[in-house]
């Protein structure tokens, strides 16, 4: 970026008017980008190939200098004379599509469009597709350039598809129109040969491939036999291998074999033994080619950078017409391994694989640059944030108020609606101050709603009152309630007529029964929805098997069509309503049984259940009540689902108790566990019911899944009491359990990474752990998960889940491939979330995510969180509801009772007796998030040796430091008791005093902490505030005592590494941006030398206490993946032999380094053991490794030989214990 296209931005803008920026910092931020941009361009140094299909030239240039190195005339073919008309062309496609080289899996789409004039860049990145895209995008990887386009009428000329050979020598122009081949040597700009393969006129691509190693080339033609030319002396030959007509083709790496498509009249992956000229193998494909039954010119093929892989794409017409098929062949088995979909409306118009591109991974703003030096704070770019949208949005008003005055507007049907709606409407109330403006239908196009709505209506008006009364007033079952059903059935019958010609309505009904009030609003898309299901569960309940009479949707006659032949509204087919309607078998789901647009928030720190409405407001709540101390006492509630009788089933993991809630709050049912030995439960985690009245338990702690009766008798079990395993009818911690509607069991087997689809006790279906290895197992590569907490089976056959242990969901298809997935510790900093158990799809398409203290909704669509809250956000509309919903209780038989009003003065009373109620509220709420589970997850691997372990994990997710050790327990916890304060905490180191060191990042000091009281014993930095120099710290990183007593801290903030007095004085530094960017650790070295790990540099270095840099490693500001570049790391350590261990943060890895910059040993979290974003890296006494990694939550160790021996992660789903006293030995940091 330009530095005066950086002063155009709005935020920077008001970053500099507000003071927090100078326009010197971004001048310096955008210079900084263009340097890092010719850096990465630097780092993809070859050369640039350009043809145009107009001129008929092939150009090549030094990439990124420009200087021209040749200039090639193709021969030209009669009628290529004429430009391309890109009119005359239709694209077989609609991006680049790029894989993961190592899964294969779809990682990225580059948008593609058709031009005349195309380019790759050759480096020793690879041959990678050119383009104004490159800045912004991965590199398409590949060998085989086609112009993927079809002509509407026949050509005898172009398009020109490129071919290189994998060394880079030898390259191939097909001109598909013209039938020919050209052949180029790149090193010297030749023109070698022009074949001639085929007669003008075909819209099929010429297939070709370069040995340049046995200097061969084999072309395909789409007829039955394969070219073969001698490169030497030209000399040709076929063979034909008799199997049909031949298409697309690809070379082994190591040129032993041709991989062929047979196109007709058998489709099929031929294999082709180049030794033998003979067939050696025929793999069989699933779908249908694109290049036979459309107009597509080619069959999509690409070989992985590395040889070992081969994808080829076919098409299926389910879900839609054309949805494209990749699969994936193991080259060296020559075997298909795996196959997957691509159902996001998109089309490859080249299959690509992924590189990293080092101008896209540079390609900061200069904001980014600017946090990233600490320059400035992400809160401050928050504010700055919402005060340019506040201005942008009050512009837009504006703008729209004046063209709505310009233009005055009379709808004389809405000004007849609202005449005769005032005639009938309540009185409205003033809004509250800082409430959400009232929501106001709009006018839509008219549409015919069923009379079955009225119904529907009225039993959600219903349904709130009776919730609202805890189970006392019943509008639809109380005969003595009449009068006030007549009342609201007619404001039901209003809200129809309302919604045929507006987006919603609003039922807004004072004193229903008694005090007790409606206030609602119904959409036009929640009532399709709720006709629809009615319309269905009519059909199923009454054992239909006829079309209804009358669409659902607009209720015109349907006249035994399945379709509406006035609206296009389809009815689904009676098999399909028969399977779907098995409703007594499949066990309630998270929203089943709701109002439309609520949903159930399990509070475990609040020791509550809440019903939340669409507005998000509180509209049920169940457990100990927070002012009267009365109701039900819930110790560690993990579960809630609603039951078609309004009742609440509820689980109890620290009661270990399954319980039925009546809405009033009454005990109802309770699974009888004093019947056996074997009704004990051990930390239940999942309850759930289906119409039968049986339920399902999963005892998590006894490793099994039970189904019960109401009598509490056990009718079902899948693994066994109190015995954890892997092999069948065992399981290892279940977390989730669901009940099909065809009677098979889904089972979330936490323990053993993996989703369990059970038929007859027998699994029908599994993902993840393949191969059930009962250590180990996990992964967050496609087919594996880590530690699963839910999964749930949708109507359309996917598959929702919670992996929990990789922070993500997911949503996978039949066949078991991802359709999305969204990794909850990205993203915003206020809609992150490191607990997730629980995900369901609301009705309008986002998907609920549930944590173990706050709540996400996510959008699959747009791929980002729309909204999210802490449990504690819903603390004050509690106190409030409380105040309000002082009511009588209505008595049956008609005699009301006096009742309590907030009469005129109370009303004053309880406005200031406000806070004292949540003051009440928020003083238990902490007592109750002191409770909590104090051990750890933890697995062993065989039976390692392992040493003694005290460690202290800095848990930057919930601002606080924990000491563990080898059994998980977490005794002493620092940053959760009052004056405990942390933001952001990034490290922590002991000392031999017995006091804890730690890093206070985002509250710019450094502490020293007595880890027997609890208390602050010295800090420097003033707490919040950034200050440079002496003043104090900026965002610090790293801190160490030394043996002189002095302290050493890396201060990010303030680019510098320094050495400090316990007086205050700084004794030495090393500092400077000229020097150091962001630096994240630091430690003295018993040569006296200080090893700094500079994070934003990618770099680590020895500086000696004269300020000479004497060692380093990583290429200073330029990240990479191979032996001598890091990316953001993150610690590094000197062992005792000389060499030093450093965690490379973002190339998921940790590597040894030798003083002669040589690695010597790797543990990749991208191979066998999957882990991610290693932060800190230790070398125990007996050789081990420990790795802290995944936001400090989990830790691994492993031997020299790269086996895992130990792991342990934080839990997900325990809240938090107040400090203890620690341990006297001082443990590791």
């Amino acid at each position: 970026m330009a530095p005066q296209e950086a002063f155009q931005d709005p935020l920077l803008q008001e970053l500099i008017r507000r003071e927090l920026l100078t326009q010197e910092q971004v001048q310096t931020a955008a210079e900084l980008i263009d340097s890092n941009l010719k850096a990465g361009q630097q780092a993809l140094a070859g050369t640039r190939y350009l043809w145009d299909q107009n001129a008929y030239t092939f150009q090549a240039y030094r990439y990124p200098e420009g200087q021209e190195k040749f200039n090639l005339q193709l021969p030209k073919p009669d009628g290529a004379d004429k430009a391309i008309n890109l009119a005359d062309w239709e694209s077989a496609g609609t991006h680049l599509t790029l894989f993961n080289p190592e899964s294969a899996k779809k990682a990225e789409d580059i948008a593609w469009q058709l031009s005349p004039q195309l380019e790759v860049i050759h480096s020793r990145e690879g041959t990678f597709w050119n383009g104004p895209f490159l800045q912004d995008n991965n590199l398409a990887l590949g060998h085989s350039f086609f112009w993927n386009a079809f002509p509407k009428q026949s050509m005898n000329a172009r398009p020109l598809d490129f071919f290189m050979g994998y060394q880079g020598v030898l390259a191939a122009f097909a001109d598909r129109g013209a039938g020919q081949v050209h052949l180029i040597n790149l090193e010297t700009g030749e023109l070698l040969k022009t074949v001639s393969l085929r007669n003008p006129g075909s819209s099929k691509t010429l297939n070709l491939c370069l040995a340049e190693k046995s200097k061969r080339l084999y072309l395909t033609d789409n007829s039955t036999s394969i070219t073969v030319i001698n490169l030497e002396d030209y000399s040709s030959h076929k063979i034909s291998p008799a199997v049909g007509l031949l298409g697309n083709c690809v070379l082994s790496k190591d040129e032993g074999f041709l991989f062929v498509l047979a196109t007709k009249p058998n489709p099929g992956l031929k294999v082709i033994d180049l030794k033998t000229e003979q067939m050696s193998k025929d793999i069989a494909i699933k779908g249908d080619l694109f290049s036979t039954n459309s107009d597509s010119p080619v069959d999509l093929m690409a070989l992985s950078p590395d040889g070992e892989q081969l994808l080829f794409m076919t098409y299926l017409n389910d879900p839609d017409p054309f949805t494209p098929i990749i699969s994936v062949i193991d080259v060296l088995r020559q075997k298909t391994t795996q196959r997957f979909s691509i159902k996001d409306g998109t089309r490859p118009a080249a299959l690509s694989f992924l590189g990293i591109n080092p101008i896209a991974a540079k390609n900061q703003t200069v904001l980014e640059v600017l946090i990233g030096q600490g320059t400035v704070s992400d809160e401050a770019v928050r504010d700055a944030r919402v005060a340019v949208r506040q201005k942008a949005l009050e512009d837009s008003l504006r703008q729209q108020e004046a063209q709505q005055a310009a233009v005055p507007t009379i709808d004389l049907d809405q000004r007849a609606f609202e005449e005769a709606q005032k005639k009938e409407e309540e009185p409205e109330e003033a809004p509250q101050e800082g409430a959400p403006p009232p929501f106001k239908p709009e006018k839509a196009p008219q549409m015919n709603i069923s009379p079955a709505a009225d119904e529907l209506i009225t039993k959600v008006c219903s349904d709130t009152i009776f919730m609202q009364s805890k189970g006392e007033v019943d509008l639809l079952g109380d005969p003595e309630l009449t009068e006030n059903l007549v009342r609201v059935k007619s404001a039901a019958t209003r809200a129809r007529n309302e919604l045929e010609w507006y987006t919603g309505a609003i039922i807004k009904l004072k004193n229903v029964v008694g005090d007790y009030h409606l206030d609602i609003v119904i959409l036009r898309e929640q009532m399709e929805e709720m006709l629809h299901k009615y319309e269905r569960d009519s059909l199923v309940k009454a054992g239909l098997k006829t079309v209804p009479s009358n669409c659902p949707n607009c209720s015109k006659p349907l006249f035994g069509s399945y379709i509406c032949s006035y609206c296009g509204y389809e009815i689904e087919r009676p098999e399909e309503l028969l399977k779907r309607g098995i409703i007594s078998i499949a066990s309630a789901r998270p929203l089943d049984n709701l109002t439309q647009g609520h949903f159930l928030m399990i509070d475990m720190e609040g020791k509550r259940i809440l019903e939340v409405d669409e507005n998000k407001n509180i509209f049920w709540s169940m457990g100990k009540d927070m002012l009267m101390e009365a109701s039900i006492e819930l110790a560690f509630p993990r579960d809630a689902v609603r039951l078609p009788t309004r009742n609440t089933l509820v689980t109890d993991y620290s009661l270990n108790r399954i319980m039925e809630i009546t809405p009033s709050g009454r005990l109802f049912w309770e699974f009888n566990q004093g019947k056996s030995a074997d009704h004990k439960l051990k930390n239940p985690v999942r309850a759930t019911a289906n119409g039968l009245n049986q339920v399902l338990i999963v005892d998590q702690g006894n490793h099994r899944v039970i189904e019960v009766d109401k009598d509490s008798d056990i009718r079902m079990q899948y693994g066994q009491l109190g015995e954890a395993g892997v092999k069948l009818g065992l399981l290892n911690t279940p977390s989730d359990v669901q009940r099909l509607a065809n009677g098979n069991l889904l089972i979330t087997d936490t323990g053993n990474h993996r989703i369990l689809e059970l038929e007859n006790m027998e699994i029908v279906w599994q993902y993840g752990n393949p191969e059930n290895k009962e250590s180990g197992g996990y992964g967050v590569e496609p087919g594996y998960l880590s530690y699963p907490q839910s999964a749930l089976r949708q109507d359309n056959g996917h598959t929702l889940v919670v992996d929990a242990g990789n922070l993500r969901i997911l949503e996978l298809d039949a066949e078991g491939q991802i359709l999305w997935e969204h990794f909850t510790h990205t993203g915003p900093e206020e809609y992150q979330m490191d607990s997730p158990f629980r995900a369901t799809y609301f009705w309008n398409g986002l998907v609920s995510i549930l944590g173990e203290s706050s709540m996400i909704e996510y959008d699959p669509g747009e791929k980002k969180v729309v909204w999210g809250c802490l449990m504690s956000d819903f603390e004050r509309a509690k106190a409030v509801l409380q105040v309000e919903q002082t009511t009588k209780r209505f008595v049956k038989h008609g005699v009301r009772n006096p009742y309590m009003r907030v009469a005129d003065k109370a009303e004053e009373e309880a406005a200031a007796k406000a806070d004292a109620v949540q003051a009440l509220i928020s003083k238990r709420m902490s007592n109750v998030r002191t409770a909590a589970s104090n051990k750890a997850h933890v697995s062993l691997f065989g039976k390692p040796e392992l040493e003694p372990l005290k460690f202290y994990l800095v848990d930057r997710t919930k601002n606080r430091v924990i000491l563990t050790d080898r059994e998980g327990r977490m005794d002493w916890r620092y940053g959760e008791g009052e004056g405990q304060t942390l933001q952001k905490p990034n490290s922590c180191n002991p000392t031999a005093a017995g006091t804890l060191l730690l890093a206070d990042t985002d509250q710019h000091r450094v502490l020293e902490v007595d880890t027997k009281t609890g208390e602050i014993v010295w800090q420097f930095g003033e707490t919040g505030k950034p200050r440079d120099k002496q003043a104090g710290l900026n965002r610090p990183r790293g801190v160490q005592r030394l043996d002189n007593g002095n302290t050493l801290i890396a201060d990010q903030g303030n680019t510098r590494v320094f050495e400090l007095t316990p007086g205050g004085e700084i004794v030495w530094s090393y500092e400077g941006v000229d020097r150091l960017t962001g630096p994240y650790h630091a430690s003295k070295l018993e040569n006296g030398n200080v090893l700094i790990t500079d994070w934003a540099a990618h770099q680590v270095i020895e500086v000696s206490p004269a300020g000479e840099v004497v060692w380093h490693f990583g290429v200073r500001k330029i990240t990479g993946e191979d032996a001598t570049h890091l990316s953001y790391p993150e610690s590094a350590n000197r062992l005792s032999n000389g060499n030093t261990l450093i965690a490379d943060t973002r190339n998921d890895r940790v590597i040894e380094i030798s003083p002669e910059g040589e690695m010597v040993w790797e543990f990749s979290g991208r191979k066998e053991i999957k882990y991610g974003s290693p932060a800190y890296a230790e070398r125990m006494a007996n050789g081990n490794t420990l790795v802290v990694h995944s936001h400090n939550r989990q830790m691994i160790e492993v031997s020299p030989e790269l086996k895992a021996l130990w792991k342990l992660m934080l839990p997900f789903d325990r809240p938090a214990v107040a400090a203890k006293p620690a341990a006297t030995e001082t443990p590791a940091p």
